[in-house]
């Protein structure tokens, strides 16, 4: 009874981008593919589970290899993982790694993604998660933490232990275009919860109740 919680939130330049000359500077900045990609964003380093959702993406491939899909890599290099995980990206020619990505770049790579697979093992919170939500891009999500509270209803779930079961919500999201319009619109409307207003508002009604 002697705990609130105020959940964190994101910038209001989290929207969905409509400028398609910005999206495509983007891209050429970015060197993205010209296909559709899923996304993996955040600093490597063992927590953020890119060893298996690198080996659900080659399943993926390997049981639809008439798709033109890829993976893309964002982010800087924390700490381990990184032999293996070059080794695995120069196997695949359909994995592209593109290192750190400055914010005001991260709305239009959001919005260029089919789904963003952030399959940690643990988050405190999963600020990409309420950010490509926010762009209108459905997530793949770990079914562990804070995830699920903060997802919701909003994305897919897998384990982040299982190869297979991240594949499985990587084939729905590139291949079930229904239910990824679908969840595309539900994740919209719950970043919308997401708001430093709104964690403000909290906030002040914990002082009062105090």
């Amino acid at each position: 009874g002697r705990v609130s919680m105020v959940h964190n939130a994101i910038s209001k330049s989290f929207q969905p981008v409509i400028d398609r000359e910005l999206l495509q500077d983007v891209a050429r900045e970015c060197h993205l593919p010209d296909s559709p990609f899923l996304l993996c964003l955040g600093t490597i380093e063992p927590r953020k589970n890119l060893l298996n959702t690198i080996r659900a993406f080659n399943l993926l491939v390997e049981a639809r290899p008439e798709s033109d899909i890829h993976l893309v890599v964002a982010g800087g290099h924390g700490w381990q993982d990184q032999n293996e995980l070059e080794v695995l990206i120069r196997q695949s020619p359909r994995i592209r790694q593109i290192g750190y990505v400055d914010d005001q770049y991260l709305p239009s790579l959001y919005t260029l993604a089919t789904a963003l697979c952030y399959v940690s093992h643990y988050e405190g919170f999963g600020l990409p998660l309420i950010e490509a939500m926010a762009c209108g891009t459905t997530v793949i999500y770990g079914d562990n933490s804070s995830m699920p509270e903060i997802v919701g209803d909003a994305g897919w779930s897998a384990d982040s232990h299982d190869p297979k079961s991240i594949e499985a919500a990587m084939y729905q999201a590139v291949f079930n275009d229904r239910d990824r319009r679908e969840l595309e619109f539900r994740a919209t409307l719950r970043a919308h919860r997401f708001t430093w207003d709104h964690s403000a508002r909290e906030m002040l009604d914990c002082y009062q109740h105090v």
